[in-house]
């Protein structure tokens, strides 16, 4: 009795590296530059409980987005400074000429975050872009498209001033996806699907912006009818 027992948890457990070795190999297999998912109908690798939300905007014309309105996933508004409002299922700053930010604490300082600008061409000297590493004075690293200067998009510190990288002559935009993703202190920057900034973090720098608490990220736009943001989503790393 005890043999046949032995035997048969032998069996149980062949059969179980089996089942799993084929599907892994297929998963792996999968993956691509970057790439922390698999295939998930052969194999899902299990990953650390993390931040993860994303907001579409839609809602009612005109309704505002307060401070305690909530992201679809986790999460909540911060709409630090000015007013916003939801418009054709987009997000924009209701102060006329004024920076305005909105943004959420993820708790986590290593992120993954992606924006969908629409940009006015009848509106001069815009400016708009994305927050990363957000500390509770208002210091932050922004992600900016600027249309002065023949139009460039920027890697700039909030608060403490002066612009880190720059991609310039980019001309006027109509519509722009931006994606940042900050790990450690490694800035990446991706302009409509192709990464455009790669920048590490040193001195001073570093030591601020990647410090424990820069854990906000998040909306930043300057004038009232120059860009809209869509389809915002953020997951921590």
């Amino acid at each position: 009795m005890k043999l046949r027992s032995r035997s048969r948890r032998i069996m149980v457990a062949a059969l179980a590296v089996a089942a799993i070795s084929g599907p892994m190999r297929a998963a792996a297999a999968n993956f691509g530059p970057g790439s922390i998912s698999a295939d998930l109908t052969t194999f899902s690798i299990p990953r650390p409980p993390g931040f993860r939300a994303f907001a579409t905007f839609t809602g009612p014309l005109n309704e505002r987005i307060n401070t305690g309105t909530p992201l679809a996933g986790g999460g909540t508004w911060m709409a630090v400074r000015g007013n916003w409002l939801i418009t054709a299922n987009s997000a924009r700053n209701a102060c006329q000429s004024n920076e305005a930010r909105l943004t959420v604490d993820t708790g986590r300082v290593d992120v993954d975050v992606t924006d969908v600008l629409t940009l006015n061409p009848e509106v001069a000297g815009k400016a708009a872009g994305v927050l990363v590493r957000g500390l509770p004075d208002g210091s932050a690293l922004a992600v900016m498209y600027r249309d002065t200067g023949g139009g460039s998009l920027n890697l700039e510190r909030l608060g403490v001033g002066g612009t880190m990288a720059s991609i310039d002559s980019l001309g006027p935009i109509a519509s722009a996806t931006i994606r940042v993703i900050a790990a450690g202190d490694s800035i990446r920057v991706w302009l409509n699907g192709t990464e455009v900034i790669s920048y590490t973090l040193s001195g001073a720098d570093r030591t601020t912006f990647t410090s424990p608490s820069t854990t906000t990220v998040g909306l930043i736009s300057d004038h009232d009818r120059s860009t809209r943001h869509d389809d915002f989503r953020v997951e921590a790393l």
